[in-house]
């Protein structure tokens, strides 16, 4: 696969998995607890909570024989709790508990070898004004590492 291909695959995979559903039709705790508010790059003008990912980086490693992606993926976990950031840590958990050490990832034309929880300190206040005047909430990062073999 060319280096074209690897970032759009890899990102078609990651919201492929954020939106599966189970055998009796359920998603997963991290899609009903943002009720699937999972944007790339930004969200505007969306209602709470909701999530942001974006691939930070990524590395090329190849071997004699292999070709490999190391890739940073950064999530941003949004709630407009004023005074409480167990909202935002339960959904920063629940991304957690969806993609650390995840095995069910099938991207096009690579394979995933691994993709592991890196950083991930909890809420922190987030220092904006909604357009309302208010005062905004919480916000959590959580970071992970993917390592992609090119096929």
């Amino acid at each position: 696969m060319s280096d074209s291909k690897i970032i759009p695959n890899f990102k078609t995979a990651l919201m492929t998995k954020f939106t599966a559903v189970d055998g009796v039709g359920s998603h997963n705790t991290f899609y009903t607890a943002i009720q699937g508010r999972l944007y790339e790059g930004r969200a505007q003008g969306t209602d709470y909570p909701y999530s942001v990912y974006e691939i930070i980086d990524q590395t090329p490693d190849k071997t004699f024989s292999d070709d490999y992606r190391n890739l940073l993926i950064q999530f941003s976990h949004y709630s407009d709790d004023r005074y409480d950031s167990s909202e935002c840590d339960l959904i920063n958990a629940y991304c957690n508990d969806l993609f650390d050490e995840c095995a069910a990832f099938s991207i096009t034309g690579a394979t995933l070898l691994w993709m592991r929880l890196t950083t991930s300190p909890g809420a922190k206040p987030e220092m904006d004004t909604k357009p309302d005047g208010t005062e905004s909430g919480w916000v959590a990062f959580t970071d992970f590492e993917a390592d992609v073999k090119m096929t």
